[in-house]
């Protein structure tokens, strides 16, 4: 943890996280570069793909390491294809790989403090993990409707937090952040920039704010229908963050070229890697600027 100096205060940094399934490799390139550059990370905040490797490289695993394992690892050892209609990955195989790594590691005892978002699938309720196991954290956060069944914790049905990526933004500020920094391999920011793509999402989401009290009558059925349903409901439910991250935006946004890598693309590692030390280079000399203006 920073402290002060002879020059006053060492300013907190906070590394922001998004999801983005095999984009989030990207992570790990950004990771190198304000290695190489020694840039502190005071705690990071995180949610999808994006609290993996906010998870790991909390618990100690640096950037060289994280980059040899997504290099080792293949999609097939996650895969479940028994329910297809529910889930294509399997919480069980993904949670041993996690413990194997992570020897059942608790949020609260990691070398970086870690803050993990995810939703809560029926309550509509945005939860930040801060406690308990860092595993089940992950993997509820990661649970992307479609690709894995939700997990419970706390009597929470919980689902991957991703849909409100800039949430995370807030979440930093609010915990003492002077700078932060944002990296946004969300494929919901990637869509934004696609103008067919944007006019289905707001006609998605009026369709459901039109018909939300039908529609909450009709749907009770824990599939992928519902938990879409319910994923819409709360970003409508949650608008006021997106007003907040424009008020107060982070510091710095760091988004790799990895548009066109889709969600478990795992075997391109290397190109995702590269893409995010190319767009982290483009940046880390005002970072470092900017931390000795704030101090």
């Amino acid at each position: 943890m920073n402290t002060s100096n002879a020059r006053g205060k060492v300013p907190r940094v906070g590394l922001v996280l998004s999801g983005g399934g095999a984009r989030a490799i990207a992570h790990v390139g950004i990771l190198s570069i304000l290695e190489e550059h020694h840039i502190p990370i005071d705690f990071i905040v995180s949610t999808s793909y994006g609290s993996i490797v906010g998870g790991y490289y909390s618990y100690g695993y640096c950037a060289t390491e994280l980059s040899r394992m997504m290099k080792e690892f293949k999609l097939r050892y996650v895969l479940d294809l028994s329910k297809p209609w529910k889930k294509i990955l399997s919480v069980e195989k993904t949670k041993s790989l996690f413990e194997k790594d992570l020897h059942g590691v608790s949020i609260e005892s990691l070398r970086i403090p870690l803050s993990i978002l995810a939703a809560d699938i029926r309550s509509g309720v945005m939860v930040v993990l801060e406690k308990g196991s860092l595993s089940d954290a992950m993997l509820a956060s990661s649970s992307f409707p479609g690709l894995f069944e939700p997990v419970m914790r706390d009597n929470r049905l919980l689902i991957d937090g991703g849909i409100l990526n800039r949430m995370l933004v807030n979440i930093a500020r609010n915990k003492g952040a002077d700078i932060v920094i944002f990296c946004d391999m969300c494929i919901f920011t990637a869509l934004n920039r696609c103008r067919i793509a944007k006019k289905v999402y707001r006609l998605l989401l009026r369709r459901v704010e039109k018909n939300r009290d039908r529609l909450e009558h009709k749907l009770h059925r824990i599939n992928i229908r519902y938990m879409i349903f319910k994923s819409l409901c709360i970003v409508l439910d949650n608008q006021a963050e997106h007003e907040q991250f424009r008020k107060s935006p982070p510091n710095f946004i760091i988004s790799p070229s990895v548009g066109r890598v889709r969600p478990l693309q795992f075997r391109r590692v290397d190109e995702i890697y590269s893409a995010g030390r190319e767009a982290a280079l483009s940046v880390v000399g005002e970072i470092r600027n900017e931390m000795l203006k704030v101090m």
